[in-house]
């Protein structure tokens, strides 16, 4: 059994959400299904639900800002190290440098990170994260296209 809650997330991204990261709410016992046959536990399909719901609900605790604010330094907490590696947390502060990121969207994606249960997010899989937070905002859709462009191009090194 997979017991990954980003696991989830990552099918669901692939296979089921549209640009705007929704699906088809009168699918959701089939996609459930697909789940489960899959190997994904239902408390993991649930987990990854919620953490879809709590994408949308646009929530950047503890620490909202607005999107006009300007530039920041952002300090990661004690807890957002444990759960973000050294790496992760240089691509948030490269992507918010390169404009890919504002302080809104930064904010966003600590929160929905650090909200996941289990091992520290790696680099690869925070580069996804991203993705799905910037598919869930609708002013973040240039970033969105520059940021994929980024997660192509560092795929295509891992090939090569």
């Amino acid at each position: 059994m997979k017991e990954n809650v980003l696991e989830v997330l990552f099918y669901l991204y692939r296979n089921y959400l549209d640009i705007d990261c929704n699906w088809d709410t009168s699918k959701t016992g089939e996609i459930v299904e697909d789940l489960e046959d899959r190997g994904f536990s239902r408390s993991k399909i649930a987990q990854a639900f919620l953490w879809l719901e709590q994408l949308k609900s646009d929530k950047c605790e503890p620490y909202c800002v607005s999107d006009r604010d300007g530039p920041s330094n952002r300090v990661f907490r004690d807890d957002e190290c444990q759960k973000l590696s050294t790496e992760s947390r240089g691509l948030i502060t490269f992507l918010e440098q390169i404009n890919i990121l504002n302080p809104k969207t930064r904010e966003i994606v600590i929160t929905q990170a650090t909200a996941l249960d289990g091992e520290m997010i790696q680099l690869e899989q925070l580069k996804w994260i991203i993705l799905m937070v910037l598919c869930s905002q609708p002013k973040e859709r240039q970033q969105l296209d520059l940021l994929g462009d980024i997660v192509l191009a560092s795929a295509a090194q891992h090939l090569h």
